[in-house]
């Protein structure tokens, strides 16, 4: 797999510098409709592309403008994710992704958005150079009447190219602020901007998207008890959903081949059955995937 991706990236890269957008979109489409995964793509083929175009336009062999029409296409083949990717079952957890005051590059946020909504996250991505005050803002209900009405369970804080001087004061001053919020969401900080000392009061930090989701996963675990039988159930359901219309299959079709009776993939899918393990085998078994896949969806391995 890793000398796939290689691959991947260094046709991206080609597509990337040609300024092709079509051929950019079409490689990650085919490769998620394969099997390659969200994070692999992101780590191993977006990210790493589009940083060897950053490069070429550090040592001026391509514009500015280049750059800015790259970054724009990553942005969309990340958009594709959502249409490619059977979700995980939502958590009923909400994070909230900003860049940091004075950070204009928000493609690693955008990225970590997308990847926690697959992993069943409801998020709030709010962009490039969010201001402290207003980020606090939007984070705690009781300070502004349009904030999310469910409490923040995430609060994300990415940067890459802050000035570093003003960034850790900016880092520090608004660490500090969240530890006042009440309640107080678990706070990651991602991206360069994690190995400064100043992330050390985060709750968390992570250079990379897998460093990040295993710190989400953590926090997903300890908050796991909110999440309610008929939720899960539901979650089930959606997601047995999408794996059975994405084979072509009929209701029938997927209950002859489990050995399940029509009514009970009708009602498991509609989220009324609480299956026995038993029956989730035979489902996944029928449908060529794992068991994971039908429960917690190709994230949550």
């Amino acid at each position: 797999m890793a000398t796939e991706t290689h691959s991947l990236m260094e046709q991206m890269f080609k597509a990337l510098r040609a300024g092709d957008e079509a051929q950019a979109v079409t490689l990650v489409g085919e490769a998620l409709r394969r099997g390659v995964g969200a994070l692999e793509l992101s780590e191993g083929v977006i990210a790493p592309a589009l940083a060897r175009v950053g490069a070429e336009w550090a040592e001026g062999r391509l514009s500015v403008a280049h750059e800015h029409w790259a970054t724009q296409t990553c942005v969309r083949c990340v958009h594709g994710f959502r249409s490619e990717v059977v979700r995980a079952t939502p958590l009923g957890l909400r994070a909230v992704v900003a860049c940091l005051p004075g950070e204009a590059h928000d493609l690693g946020g955008r990225i970590f958005s997308e990847l926690l909504y697959l992993q069943g996250w409801e998020v709030h991505f709010l962009g490039a150079n969010t201001p402290a005050e207003d980020l606090l803002a939007y984070v705690d209900p009781q300070r502004a009447p349009m904030a999310p009405v469910k409490p923040v369970d995430l609060l994300v804080l990415a940067g890459k190219g802050l000035a570093e001087a003003s960034g850790r004061r900016e880092l520090a001053s608004l660490l500090a602020a969240v530890q006042g919020l009440a309640p107080r969401p678990a706070v990651l900080v991602g991206g360069q901007v994690a190995t400064w000392v100043e992330a050390q009061g985060a709750d968390g930090q992570a250079v990379s998207f897998s460093e990040g989701l295993r710190f989400a996963c953590q926090v997903s675990e300890e908050r796991a008890e909110r999440t309610s039988l008929p939720e899960h159930l539901a979650g089930i359901g959606k997601r047995l959903h999408q794996l059975r219309r994405q084979r072509g299959w009929s209701q029938a079709a997927l209950a002859e081949a489990s050995q399940l009776d029509r009514t009970y993939i009708s009602a498991l899918e509609r989220g009324k059955q609480n299956p026995t393990l038993g029956a989730l085998v035979r489902v996944a078994e029928a449908l060529g995937c794992s068991l994971s896949d039908v429960v917690l969806g190709p994230q949550g391995h």
